[in-house]
């Protein structure tokens, strides 16, 4: 893209490569995850050395092209895509008008000590890694007489923080690389009973980003660079210090959630069939 005549344009570069360069400036990015940017799509993004061109399966973890180069090593990028994720919210208020504005499903799951077996699988428009089932649809489980708004909102937060659990899997699995934490940035990361939800699910602690808008310093700190603001990125790293970090207090009940998946896979075997 050609810069206004005038303006020296000194960083370009994709949304999710710009929030991998904020959170690890000159390391080794294998830890980033990206959560619940955007009303649609959620994606883990990882870049590493070590992971080798090919290494994503195409149902996995998907490999595709250099991030950059850090000590003189290309990191190979890859990346790991849930089809809806912050639109599953915006459903609970737009269409099922459970809540009022998406900032208040924090609270409203906060209300109930649980979702009281209700199991949510956020397949609004298919399912993205691994499943790549675009036939799947978004299947509510688990429901009772006692089942109130506040359950549903919860589950909701819940499924989505499955989901991520389910990016991360395949991240490793394709990768043979283990992720030992994970850092979240987006509106949701504001979201205190969706972060726990994710650190349940993952079994991994989450660092909590202090800028909803990680890809805007990303970008910055490369221009920095190029400016001679600073002299590499490494020097920035002082400037990148998570908000909080939110541990798991929870054992993942990932069995229930596999089998509320099988259940909401194949929905529509027309659309379940197709392989892009």
């Amino acid at each position: 893209r050609r810069a206004p005549a005038g303006v020296d344009l000194f960083a370009h570069l994709p949304d999710s490569v710009r929030r991998c360069v904020h959170r690890f400036p000159g390391r080794r990015p294998f830890q980033s995850v990206r959560r619940l940017r955007g009303a649609a799509v959620s994606e883990l993004r990882a870049a590493d050395h070590r992971i080798k061109p090919g290494a994503g399966t195409g149902r996995h973890f998907v490999c595709d092209g250099v991030d950059g180069f850090v000590d003189d090593l290309p990191d190979w990028p890859g990346a790991a895509i849930m089809l809806t994720a912050g639109s599953n919210v915006e459903w609970l208020v737009n269409d099922m008008g459970l809540i009022p504005d998406a900032q208040s499903s924090d609270a409203m799951a906060a209300s109930v000590a649980s979702s009281d077996g209700v199991m949510y699988v956020p397949a609004l428009i298919g399912m993205g890694t691994p499943h790549w089932d675009y036939g799947a649809r978004g299947t509510l489980l688990g429901l009772t007489r006692g089942t109130t708004k506040a359950h549903v909102v919860r589950a909701v937060l819940e499924g989505v923080a499955h989901r991520g659990a389910d990016l991360l899997e395949a991240s490793e699995i394709d990768t043979g690389l283990r992720v030992e934490r994970l850092r979240m940035d987006g509106g949701m990361s504001r979201n205190a009973v969706f972060a726990q939800a994710l650190a349940n699910a993952t079994g991994r602690p989450i660092d909590i980003s202090r800028d909803t808008e990680a890809t805007t310093l990303g970008a910055g700190f490369l221009a920095g660079v190029t400016a001679g603001v600073w002299d590499n990125l490494a020097q920035t790293a002082a400037l990148v210090q998570p908000l909080r970090t939110v541990e798991p207090t929870a054992a993942p009940l990932r069995a229930q959630w596999h089998e509320a998946v099988r259940r909401a896979r194949g929905w529509i075997p027309e659309l379940s069939a197709l392989d892009f």
